[in-house]
């Protein structure tokens, strides 16, 4: 099960860096890849201590990636700092 979600968070990571977040801010913004990888490692954890079920997390990065920075990490600094095991 972790590994979907590591798998749709790498594929979703690799649009970051391309620069093909369709209809987001452009990458000089402050939502660039770093911020993404800041949602990754919060979804992560979430996911896996049972906080968040896997499709929501899926979703969130899917749908709309700053919404859920803006609604998972905003909260999570500390956990945001660390990293995917």
């Amino acid at each position: 099960m972790h590994k979907l979600l590591g798998w749709l968070l790498c594929a979703l990571k690799l649009y970051a860096f391309a620069g093909f977040d369709e209809g987001m801010p452009p990458r000089k913004s402050e939502w660039n890849a770093a911020k993404k990888d800041q949602l990754e490692v919060v979804l992560y954890h979430m996911v896996c201590d049972g906080s968040l079920p896997l499709a929501t997390a899926q979703k969130a990065m899917a749908t709309d990636w700053v919404a859920a920075w803006k609604r998972y990490v905003a909260g999570n600094a500390a956990l945001a700092k660390g990293h995917v095991d």
